[in-house]
């Protein structure tokens, strides 16, 4: 062949994303003139005159719709012969500078999110928990609760302060990171070799980041006049926070549109969830840092022993749960459809890195949960009463030592959010697993599991113990609603042994009874250990014949 051409499940960035082909010594036997053939497949030229062989090509691309990068390799063979054994090998040599689970991704993204949450859940704590609570409070506690508040509004001041610095920072330090990463050199060579200006000028990232900049400038000055309103004038900024909150949204909505949501099929579905997640978690961890910075303020403005501070918890704790709880609801639902998408079985769940860090990131949100519900159910009830005693004298020392432990679990709470943010840097610096990739344990005893697409079909094969020998092989059919798939005229795998020719194999599978969709069968067409090549085909009446080919290495048994 003169060329090769690769294509791909989302469009491409031309300026950061190449094909490279090799021998198997390793040699670089493409002309290097690697380019966009359309917005969806990469070409590459090869040099002329090669002789019969296997070869090697390595893709490196950068998605332009979400900017993640992706680096891969697969093997062809022109005459006869067996694939290469060294793809691993080759691979491992090209993505060792090209891993984007690094500790500039991860803490950029997580200096990007703590920015984000602490800047809407402060705007959000002070607008829809402690504005509510004061006017409730104003008429019983007079004075001593106005000084609470000015101390409050302060010091929410000074937080969202240092979240515009956050973002700022963040927002400039990756587009150094995605410049670097993206064309794979060293930061300061971004200007003279032209990634900053053709991300910048050229790519859906650069005018993602132009918006969201815009957002940033806007935002910093609405924060500075609120503080000189409060600060130089003494009134409160009430209707900037208002536009802070949307600014606050908005901002989340570029992170959004930089993530993995937008790169699906399902993007109009995925972004608006994606978006009420990041703002729910906003809403929540900001809230939760709110409650261990901002309340110790307004409680030391009041006077110790009075009753005044129990008061002031026991009103503030039941609204701020009643924000934290539709939140939460709202997190699980968002959190629930997404991971359907992004894993979609069982086995990817537990067998990728996508998959696990997930796993790590539900379990610091159980902790979260249960230390709200030890809030919401063990220390407000404590502090109502306090605050109300029946027989209307106050036990201070009980009153103290609940105030005392609300304090100290609400800043284990905080610490635990903010490190739930750097679970979620390393999420979304990692890709999703592609359909049709196998996902296997790292004993290697799970089954081999693919999935993707084919024509108007989603399918779910699933080979075990996918060893040589007798496997169960299972396929499950999904249409394009979604729903299982009802009528087809016959299931089939193909097997060719690629290792050697011992011709093809046939395998229909059978219906399993009322389960639409599912089709099975055991057999010992897997004979031999080596590398396969298996077709999936679908017949339906009326349809034209739906089929995708996919290559697996087959252990000994």
């Amino acid at each position: 062949p003169k060329q090769v051409q690769v294509w791909f499940t989302e469009t491409v960035d031309p300026h950061f994303s190449d094909l490279k082909v090799y021998n198997q010594a390793r040699q670089r036997v493409d002309l290097n003139d690697s380019h966009a053939a359309d917005a969806y497949s990469l070409l590459v030229s090869l040099r002329p005159n090669l002789p019969d062989a296997a070869y090697t090509v390595v893709f490196s691309n950068i998605s332009s719709e979400d900017g993640h990068h992706v680096v891969g390799a697969f093997s062809f063979v022109v005459g006869a012969g067996a694939l290469p054994t060294n793809t691993d090998a080759l691979l491992a040599q090209v993505q060792s500078s090209q891993n984007n689970l690094n500790v500039w991704s991860v803490g950029l993204r997580w200096l990007d999110y703590l920015g984000m949450a602490l800047l809407l859940g402060t705007v959000a704590f002070v607008l829809f928990v402690w504005r509510p609570t004061f006017a409730s409070l104003r008429e019983q506690m007079g004075e001593a609760i106005k000084k609470a508040d000015v101390g409050v509004e302060q010091g929410a001041l000074r937080i969202m302060g240092v979240s515009m610095l956050l973002l700022f920072v963040a927002t400039l330090a990756f587009l150094i990171y995605q410049a670097a990463f993206a064309s794979d050199s060293v930061p300061w060579e971004i200007v003279s070799n032209g990634a900053l200006s053709n991300l910048l000028l050229q790519s859906r990232f650069g005018v993602v980041w132009w918006i969201r900049v815009a957002l940033l400038i806007v935002a910093g000055g609405a924060v500075l006049l609120s503080w000189r309103r409060l600060f130089q004038r003494a009134k409160r900024p009430r209707a900037l926070y208002n536009l802070l909150l949307f600014l606050s949204i908005a901002i989340m909505t570029t992170t959004s549109l930089n993530a993995h949501a937008a790169a699906k099929a399902e993007a109009r579905l995925l972004l608006p969830l994606d978006l009420i997640h990041l703002v729910s978690t906003g809403f929540w961890i900001g809230g939760v840092c709110c409650l261990a910075i901002l309340v110790p303020i307004g409680v030391r403005k009041l006077a110790a022993g009075s009753g005044e501070r129990i008061q002031l918890l026991a009103a503030l704790l039941p609204r701020f749960s009643v924000v934290a709880i539709c939140c939460v609801v709202l997190l699980i639902v968002t959190g629930t459809i997404q991971a359907l998408f992004d894993v979609g079985s069982w086995e990817v769940l537990w067998g990728s890195s996508y998959g696990k860090t997930l796993l790590i990131k539900i379990g610091l949100f159980v902790l979260l949960l249960a230390l709200g519900a030890f809030h919401l159910l063990r220390i407000s009830p404590q502090l109502r009463a306090f605050a109300a005693p029946a027989e209307g004298v106050v036990d201070v020392a009980g009153a103290g030592k609940a105030r005392t432990t609300f304090g100290r679990s609400i800043r284990v709470e905080a610490a635990l959010a903010v490190v739930l943010l750097v679970i979620v840097g390393a999420l979304t610096s990692l890709s999703p697993p592609p359909p049709g990739v196998p996902v296997k344990s790292a004993s290697g005893s799970a089954p081999l599991v693919y999935q993707g697409k084919m024509a108007d079909l989603a399918y779910s094969l699933v080979i075990n113990p996918g060893r040589v020998g007798m496997n169960t092989f299972e396929v499950s059919l999904k249409g394009r609603n979604g729903q299982p798939l009802k009528q087809a005229d016959g299931v089939r795998l193909r097997f060719t042994l690629l290792d050697m020719d011992m011709g093809m194999q046939e395998l229909d599978l059978m219906p399993v009874p009322n389960r639409p969709g599912y089709y099975t069968v055991n057999s010992i067409a897997l004979g031999m250990s080596g590398h396969w090549k298996m077709t999936l085909l679908v017949y339906r009446t009326g349809f034209d014949d739906a089929q995708t080919t996919i290559e697996l290495s087959v252990p000994e048994g």
